[in-house]
């Protein structure tokens, strides 16, 4: 256990001996849990909406008591959140909960993520089918049987979900400049993403789809680009 989880430990469980324990500890381990909660709030927006402030906070907390933060920076808290929530019986009722969870820590990694070295290619003509590519550092996918990226939209732009077209989704994270958003990826789509999640050359992608889906993989390729979720390899 890393010294930073350590101390998170001992603080969340009171696991601190006279002199050092009594009731200003009390007031600091209470203030302790109730920031790391405030801090799921800010990263799970999407998740607290659904299921209204009061189930998150209770949900929150419960999370808070049985996972240390491992990290000092805040942003980092929650790594395992929708895994938490997958196995957290009152949520039952929301099945989609944990993997809007996972769509929106992703989103925040993505926004922290470090900067790549190059700037992200976006001339198809320039591309050999050789060339090495792979995703870049703030790039992530996360898939899922429910539509993750149309709830997380509608609760951005503050829509319902009525309007929402309940089918599976892959969800794309890209960061273009300082701005983090996520995409639908249709099957082709996913495809190919899947394929750059390490470094391949570009025929990979045709081959991950056959040869005779080649307008397909052009297409998949295509918008990739457009979204800024590839780079180079060198």
């Amino acid at each position: 256990m890393g010294e930073v989880a350590r101390i998170a430990q001992a603080v969340l469980s009171g696991g601190l001996s006279a002199p050092e324990a009594g009731p200003a500890f009390e007031i600091y381990r209470n203030n302790y849990r109730q920031g790391l909660a405030r801090a799921l709030t800010q990263s799970f927006p999407t998740v607290e909406q659904l299921v209204g402030p009061d189930f998150f906070a209770a949900m929150a907390l419960e999370y808070v008591e049985a996972t240390p933060p491992t990290s000092r920076y805040l942003r980092d808290y929650g790594a395992t959140f929708s895994d938490f929530v997958r196995a957290f019986a009152p949520a039952a009722a929301v099945p989609y909960l944990a993997d809007v969870a996972e769509l929106e820590y992703g989103l925040v990694q993505a926004f922290y993520a470090a900067d790549d070295a190059d700037d992200p290619p976006s001339d198809l003509a320039t591309i050999g089918l050789e060339s090495r590519l792979k995703w870049r550092t703030s790039t992530r996918v996360v898939r899922s049987a429910y539509p993750i990226v149309s709830i997380w939209r509608a609760h951005k732009s503050g829509e319902t979900l009525e309007g929402v077209d309940w089918r599976s989704e892959t969800g794309l994270i890209t960061r273009q400049a300082h701005n983090v958003g996520a995409s639908a990826l249709d099957v082709a789509e996913a495809i190919v993403a899947d394929v750059f999640r390490q470094a391949s050359p570009l025929i990979s992608a045709l081959e991950a789809l056959g040869s005779d889906a080649a307008p397909a993989a052009a297409h998949a390729f295509r918008r990739l680009l457009d979204l800024q979720a590839l780079s180079i390899s060198k």
